[in-house]
């Protein structure tokens, strides 16, 4: 895959796709990218053409994608009050763009889906989650991005495509974990995520360094790969991490006030989690030997150095102060 140097991208305006599309160009990519909102960011690069549309109206688009050599597919709906939504635009939404991709991609090489974790689902006995193990999505999220995993598994035999399954991306840019640290900071306690027992953490330079790989390396089409962090950690271990990181990024007086004040050790027990009695524990810790192996992927960030980089970015960017108690005079 080599010879790859036209790519059609979606979400290109999004967390993920400002990082891919900045990779790609440092790659020596030529890239076309669905804006749904018309806003490019960068419209100063000559190698990037901006196409104006929406993913279900493949008329929109149709044409640019005559030149595609690879096609990444990250746009998406993660969060709606309307259930709806995630049908129409995870769903529907990849469908439409496989079709046009079988009638106008006619030298399409490789199609890449980033789908999510959230389509397999956790289990419940503290294994590592495996590409075999069979889907039970918990949301209407998961749901949605199962059934477009299912949707461009039917293309196999028209161009080749991979599946990403990539664990909680966060990283510059991301509000999400902007969102997430705020609400850590600003409480005495570390939230009590209740059934939740480890997760997978993945740095968005090693997804897109997987984006990368999956349509440089030739073979693995209708392969699902799971993309994450070396290890699964605890909400303790996160803990400890981001109060190291955060001492690191700001130095001086501290106080035992100041951020993440203790671990909850208790767990608050859930009704619909319950199960013969016994509460049912969830595990998001996944392997990415597959990848590893198939793929080369090697991820390149520890939570410590993907976090530093992050919250450095939000102080940088003015989104994140850290607000002290003012010291008390003494006598």
């Amino acid at each position: 895959m080599g010879n790859v140097t036209n790519c059609f991208v979606t979400g290109a305006t999004g967390f993920v796709g400002r990082h891919l599309v900045r990779r790609l160009l440092d790659e020596g990519m030529i890239l076309t990218c669905l804006s749904r909102s018309g806003l490019p960011f960068n419209d100063n690069d000559s190698r990037i053409h901006w196409v104006s549309g929406d993913l279900n109206q493949s008329a929109h688009y149709a044409e640019s994608l005559k030149d595609a050599d690879c096609v990444i597919h990250l746009a998406g709906i993660i969060n709606s009050r309307h259930r709806e939504d995630y049908h129409n635009i995870n769903v529907e939404g990849t469908s439409r763009l496989l079709e046009a991709c079988r009638t106008y991609a006619t030298s399409l090489k490789k199609f890449v889906l980033v789908s999510s974790i959230a389509a397999l689902g956790p289990n419940s006995t503290g294994n590592l989650l495996s590409e075999k193990d069979v889907p039970r999505p918990e949301t209407e999220y998961g749901k949605s991005k199962l059934l477009a995993e299912m949707e461009a598994l039917k293309y196999v035999a028209d161009f080749p495509v991979v599946i990403l399954r990539p664990t909680f991306v966060y990283g510059p840019g991301d509000m999400r974990g902007l969102k997430f640290l705020k609400l850590l900071s600003e409480h005495d306690e570390l939230i009590s995520f209740s059934v939740i027992e480890t997760a997978g953490l993945c740095y968005v330079e090693d997804l897109v360094s997987a984006c990368v790989l999956s349509f440089r390396k030739p073979g693995s089409s209708g392969q699902i790969f799971h993309i994450s962090d070396k290890q699964a950690y605890t909400w303790r271990q996160v803990n400890e991490i981001l109060k190291q990181v955060i001492t690191n990024l700001y130095p001086g007086p501290r106080s035992d006030n100041f951020i993440f004040r203790r671990v909850l050790d208790q767990k608050s027990p859930v009704s619909d989690q319950m199960c013969d009695g016994r509460l049912i524990r969830k595990y998001w810790g996944c392997s990415i030997d597959k990848a590893n192996r198939l793929l080369d992927f090697v991820p390149q960030y520890t939570l410590r150095e993907g976090a530093l980089e992050t919250i450095r970015w939000y102080r940088d960017c003015d989104l994140y102060a850290l607000h002290r108690e003012p010291t008390r005079a003494t006598s």
